[in-house]
């Protein structure tokens, strides 16, 4: 059998309402929707979802839509623990991962061959529903764009494999606004050309594509045609906003050595802040709420939630609030091995404008701060520019810190 560099994706099914469903087994099969506490359909499952519920809907249009639906809370302390098991499932059969939103990851599987590989998928799948009661659908292709094509296709609990001889039939009738990466304006430019079909688009020559778009989309037809372009790991600027734009962004890791010490701890807070916000600036989004984490030595996770009085994607008006937290979740007694932050309720970014006087507010002109940090770390690669509070991890570790730093330029903003 011949073999092929394959890349993974998993994306949760409905994935906090398979949670709600998860912790409470007697919404299986019934009309589920999260949100009552913000008034909107937040999730839902393929129940609700059948019945007409969509993402945004107020409460009171699902209520008089589908009387029968169950409304529910969010528990994002659930879909935290929810997410850090999933991915520890899949860790253990493929290594590290490419954390790409709450329930999302990329995996490098290296050379397999398709049969080996709609096993493995099939194995995780079945472990992830056993061990934790939650829907997940896997997909795998040589490159990443494939890879998300393939784990929506034959949604939910699904396990797709794209290779050479399939490629053509599992993809070709997508619609193109349903790819990774082209957002509403690349798909409507490209309706009026008259693609409207990943195949239409693939089939486009080069010289066509090279004339009519700029690099990153370029780069998206390539990866649709099975040549790689986007590694695993770290995260890859998409051009414009995804069609169905990111619920979450998170950032987690483990450490070592084992620490009870504050100051370690929100370093490394603040070192995930830096990735999710950087994270949301790409992708032109912003947050107003916020989730940060500290795994004990004993695996149980202690998590809090901070409520932002402004959106934002600026780490300098969310790490203050994550230290007011702090104490919520720390114990000086005990040790601590992995931390993580996540970002939702996201929305586009809003521009603030000047006032009559032509000064912006602070998060303005922070705001231009960091599209000069996101620029250099184009140029210079992740970690160019620092936060002051996120520089130095553990006071053992400063040394090692230096050799790891991008050449020929390191910089540290105050924090």
């Amino acid at each position: 059998m011949e073999k092929t560099n394959y890349i993974l994706h998993l994306d949760g099914d409905a994935f906090f309402a398979s949670v709600e469903i998860a912790k409470n087994s007697s919404l299986k099969g019934k009309s589920v929707v999260v949100g009552r506490d913000k008034s909107i359909a937040t999730a839902f499952s393929y129940e609700a979802k059948a019945l007409g519920v969509q993402r945004g809907m107020p409460i009171f249009m699902v209520k008089k839509m589908c009387p029968q639906a169950i409304i529910v809370g969010s528990d994002f302390r659930s879909y935290e623990l929810y997410s850090e098991s999933m991915f520890s499932i899949i860790e253990k059969y493929v290594g590290s991962i490419q954390r790409y939103s709450i329930d999302e990851c990329f995996a490098d599987l290296g050379m397999r061959t398709f049969e080996e590989v709609a096993n493995l998928l099939k194995r995780m799948q079945d472990d992830v529903t056993s061990q934790l009661g939650i829907g997940v659908s896997f997909g795998a292709g040589p490159t990443k764009v494939l890879a998300k094509l393939a784990s929506k296709h034959k949604k939910p609990l699904g396990v797709t494999v794209i290779n050479a001889e399939n490629m053509s039939s599992v993809i070709n009738e997508v619609p193109i606004g349903k790819v990774w990466g082209i957002g509403r304006s690349g798909t409507a430019f490209l309706h009026a050309q008259g693609i409207n079909t990943v195949g239409n688009f693939i089939s486009k020559p080069e010289w066509w594509i090279k004339e009519n778009f700029s690099l990153p989309m370029r780069e998206i037809w390539r990866e649709l045609r099975g040549e790689k372009v986007f590694s695993v790991g770290g995260y890859n600027r998409v051009p414009d906003e995804c069609v169905e734009p990111l619920k979450s962004i998170s950032d987690t890791r483990s450490f070592r050595p084992f620490t009870s010490s504050v100051e370690p701890l929100l370093r490394e807070l603040s070192k995930h802040l830096e990735a999710v916000c950087e994270r949301a600036r790409s992708h032109n989004l912003e947050s107003r709420r916020v989730h940060f984490f500290i795994k004990d030595r004993f695996m149980r996770i202690h998590s809090a939630e901070v409520f932002l009085p402004a959106y934002t994607n600026v780490p300098h008006d969310i790490m203050p609030q994550i230290r007011k937290a702090f104490s919520q979740v720390h114990d000086s007694d005990m040790l601590y091995r992995a931390s993580g932050v996540t970002l939702s309720e996201m929305r586009s970014v809003v521009v603030v404008q000047q006032d009559f006087f032509g000064n912006a507010d602070r998060t303005g002109a922070l705001r231009n701060v960091f599209k000069a940090v996101d620029k250099l770390t184009s140029k210079y690669g992740d970690g160019a520019v620092s936060l002051g509070s996120s520089f130095k991890k553990f006071p053992n570790q400063q040394a090692n810190i230096f050799r790891r730093l991008p050449l020929p330029f390191h910089g540290v903003i105050a924090s």
